[in-house]
C-alpha cells in the first residue's frame, strides 16, 4: 500500500501493516491494486478516524462514495487495531459526529 499523503507517522504505522490482512485492500471494492491511504473528509485532520484505504479507481469516484460509511469503517478499523484515540481524534469525531450516522 502506498502512503503518500501528509498523515502522521502514527497513522501511517497503523495502516501500513494492519493485524487483519483484509484491511490492506480497498475498503470499497476489495481490490489490492494501487491501494493508498486517503483522507475521508479532506485534509482537515490527519487522524486515523479520517483515513481509509482506497484503490485508484474508487478514489477517482470518491465524490460518489458514502463518507459516513467510510468514517464508520475507519472507527471500526481503529478499534480492531487496538488504537488508542488521542485528544485530536476525539475532537475530530465530536466535530463530525453527525456524519457518522447510526
Amino acid at each position: 500500500m502506498k502512503l503518500r499523503n501528509n498523515f502522521s507517522d502514527l497513522t501511517r504505522a497503523l495502516y501500513i501493516q494492519p493485524v487483519n490482512p483484509d484491511d490492506e485492500y480497498c475498503w470499497i471494492c476489495k481490490s489490492n491494486q494501487s491501494c493508498e491511504l486517503h483522507h475521508i473528509l479532506g485534509r482537515v485532520s490527519n487522524s486515523p478516524f479520517n483515513s481509509c484505504c482506497l484503490c485508484r479507481k474508487c478514489h477517482e469516484n470518491y465524490t460518489k462514495l458514502d463518507k459516513g460509511k467510510l468514517l464508520r469503517m475507519a472507527i471500526k478499523f481503529c478499534l480492531r487495531e487496538q488504537y488508542t484515540p488521542t485528544e485530536k481524534d476525539i475532537k475530530f469525531y465530536r466535530d463530525n459526529k453527525k456524519l457518522y450516522g447510526s
